[in-house]
This record gives structure tokens, C-alpha cells and sequence, in this order.
């Protein structure tokens, strides 16, 4: 097959860069466009994919915000802050300065299902902060805290191999029961020993039903899972170690490809590394508590997002 990309990054160039992180998840965007089965998907767009593609980032001294392109990532990381604090609706997000589900909301869709305006129904926030609840009856049935759950058995269970929490809700992710069912559903917390043999560093295991790779992982959940995962480790007193993200279909939409061959010839400047300001509270955290520093991306680029 004839390569299109830039036969300078090779797997030795990037040996020779350690501190550019996202290697692994490159080649996985590179493998999809060279060998991705063509699908007709409900979007119109169309796409290759593959199934079943594993990603891994070593978060220990870097995290994993793009660098070839420039990205909106405190937009991003405000979407986790909003999860996080059990919302639900559009408009609670827009307050914290992020338009990224913009393209999603649909008032008409929220008010003939029984929710409010700008409600996405029963999305992230609520399933993780009130997994099982009725959103019609919060008073007697107000759900189960999946993130207090995962902190708790960190603190004072970490042979556990149960520490999860799960987007996910398969009796509420009917077409009446939210606008768009989690993409990103669960995430396990894996405690590692350290040299020592204690079990003092963190991994978070993503399992995503569906990628759209070179928009919404790399753009999001990658680094949404690295945030996170720092902001656990922090509450937890535990050191970040590594993202692994699994891919049940990984996809590159037919209109992002001409672009991702662009980026995927640029060069790659260092990822980040994050500062991040100590809270009392896993729901304390604003956008303003995360610096990335020796961060310097390339130009951005201009995507559309294929949204039905």
C-alpha cells in the first residue's frame, strides 16, 4: 500500500522524543485510515473504522492535550468539571464557559420527554453522580454516587479489582431517555506498586462503546481521563501512571480525513505537563486550578462535527 504520511516519524523518531506522549494513539489513527472498513453510520457522513483498538498514555510526567493542533482544551476539561458535578443540562455548562455540546442541545427534543429546557436527560453527570436515580422523583429516588464510591475504595480499598464508575445506564439510553447515550462509558481505577511494592500510582482503564478518534478522543476523552485521573490521585494521595483506552469501534469520519493525513505529517512539540491546585473536595475543582505548562501547539484546525 502506498504511505501518505511523513516516513520521518518513524517508531525510532519517536523513541528519540519521549516527552510527545499520544505516539501510540497516532499510529491507531494512522492504522484506521490504512486499513478502516468502509461504514455507512447514522450521521450521513460516513466513516472507517476498526474494532477493538487499544490506546496507551503514560501520564506520569505529561498528559495527553494535543500538540500537533491546537484544541480548546479547557473547554474540554470544563465538560469533565461539568460531569462531575451531576448536571444534566446544557445550560449549566454554557454558565461554566464551554459551548461544546452546543451541537447536541434540542429543547423541543428535552420539553416532549418531561425534562427541562436544555436538559440532555439521562447523560454523564447524572449517571455518575445519581446512577439509577428518577429524574422525575430525585426527592425518594435520588440514585447512587458512582465517583464517591470510586474515592472511598480508593482510600481504603485498593486490592479491590472493583473500583469503577460507568456512564452508561442501558435501561435510560433510549430516544427518550437522553438526547445522545454516553460514548465514553466506564472507567475503572487500577492501583500499581511502586519500587517499594506499595500501592501508590493509579491507571484509569476507559472503555468507549464508540471513537470518533481524531475529534472527540483526541480532542476530549484522552485528556478528559488523564484530568481526572490527576484530580483522583490528588484526593486519594496516589501518583498518575497511565490511560489505557479501549475502543470497541474507533472511527475516522470520511470528511475528517484529508485533515488527519495534514496532521498526521506535522510535527509533534513535547505534551504538556500539568499543574494542578489542591482541593479539599473531587467537586471543588474549577478550570482555573489546571495550568499546562511547556505547552506550545502547532496552528489549529477547522472540523465539523458530524452530529446525527
Amino acid at each position: 500500500m502506498i504511505s501518505h504520511f511523513n516516513e520521518n516519524f518513524t517508531k525510532e523518531y519517536y523513541e528519540k522524543n519521549p516527552n510527545y506522549i499520544l505516539y501510540n494513539f497516532d499510529e491507531n489513527m494512522k492504522n484506521v485510515l490504512e486499513n478502516g472498513f468502509q461504514l455507512n453510520d447514522r450521521t450521513g457522513v460516513g466513516c472507517k473504522f476498526l474494532p477493538g483498538i487499544l490506546t496507551t498514555v503514560d501520564v506520569s510526567k505529561r498528559v495527553p492535550v494535543p500538540t500537533r493542533r491546537k484544541t480548546a482544551w479547557k473547554s474540554m476539561l470544563k465538560e469533565y468539571l461539568w460531569f462531575i458535578s451531576g448536571s444534566n443540562n446544557i445550560k449549566d455548562l454554557n454558565k461554566m464557559g464551554s459551548k461544546v455540546w452546543d451541537f447536541w442541545r434540542d429543547d423541543e427534543w428535552s420539553l416532549k420527554n418531561g425534562f427541562e429546557e436544555g436538559s440532555i436527560g439521562y447523560g454523564y453527570g447524572t449517571n455518575l453522580i445519581h446512577y439509577g436515580c428518577d429524574l422525575n422523583d430525585m426527592e425518594n429516588n435520588p440514585g447512587f454516587n458512582q465517583l464517591d464510591y470510586v474515592i472511598n475504595e480508593l482510600k481504603n480499598n485498593k486490592n479491590s479489582r472493583r473500583i469503577l464508575f460507568n456512564f452508561y445506564r442501558p435501561d435510560k439510553s433510549g430516544k427518550n431517555d437522553t438526547i445522545l447515550p454516553p460514548c465514553h462509558n466506564q472507567y475503572q481505577f487500577i492501583p500499581e506498586p511502586d519500587s517499594n511494592g506499595i500501592l501508590s500510582n493509579l491507571s484509569v482503564c476507559v472503555t468507549q462503546r464508540s471513537s470518533d478518534s481524531f475529534v472527540g478522543n483526541l480532542s476530549t476523552n484522552l485528556q478528559g481521563a488523564a484530568f481526572l485521573l490527576y484530580m483522583i490521585c490528588q484526593q486519594v494521595d496516589m501518583k498518575p501512571s497511565k490511560v489505557f483506552h479501549f475502543s470497541g469501534n474507533f472511527h475516522v469520519y470520511n470528511n475528517h480525513e484529508s485533515s488527519l493525513r495534514e496532521y498526521l505529517n506535522r510535527d509533534c512539540p513535547d505534551s504538556p505537563i500539568l499543574k494542578l491546585n489542591p482541593k479539599n473536595s473531587i467537586y471543588d475543582y474549577t478550570a482555573d486550578d489546571f495550568e499546562l505548562i511547556e505547552y506550545n501547539p502547532l496552528e489549529k484546525m477547522k472540523l465539523e462535527i458530524a452530529v446525527w
